[in-house]
This record gives structure tokens, sequence and C-alpha cells, in this order.
């Protein structure tokens, strides 16, 4: 998961790190933000899951996924086909 951080992560901030918020939590941008519900956290999993599982080779492939639409796929598709083939 940690490979994720700098996708899906806070970096808005000026965290030393500038990928995520375990230097300062106590100033975390998502922690103004309501926790997720267990249906949001699910659809995650599932999303996630599935594009693991898919194994996509190209960036169209993973709009055939739900839970990914073409704004995700344009803005991240090469990073998250770089990070489901390892």
């Amino acid at each position: 998961m940690a490979r994720l951080v700098p996708y899906f992560g806070d970096t808005e901030d000026d965290a030393p790190c500038g990928q995520c918020d375990g230097c300062r939590p106590q100033e975390c941008a998502g922690r103004r933000f309501r926790p997720a519900t267990a249906a949001e956290l699910d659809l995650a999993n599932k999303t996630l899951e599935a594009l693991a599982g898919a194994k996509p080779s190209s960036n169209a492939e993973p709009l055939r996924i739900k839970g990914i639409g073409p704004k995700l796929a344009e803005k991240r598709g090469a990073e998250l086909l770089g990070i489901v083939r390892g």
C-alpha cells in the first residue's frame, strides 16, 4: 500500500517528505474530511482488486473496471498501470 501513497495520498501540503502526512499527522489535510463510509471503502477495495486482477496492458483497459472513469484513467492511468505491473 505504501506504493499507492504518491497517487492517492495528500501531497498538496508542506510535509517534509512531500508524499504523505506521516511526518505531521496533526496538520494532515485528510483529517479535515469525513472518514470514508463502509460502502466507499468497499468500492475502493473492489476497484483496486479488480485492477490488480485484470492486469491491464493499455491505458484504455482500466476503463472497463467499475470505479475507474475517464478522468481517473486519463490523469493516473499510466501510473496505476506501473503499480499493477510491479
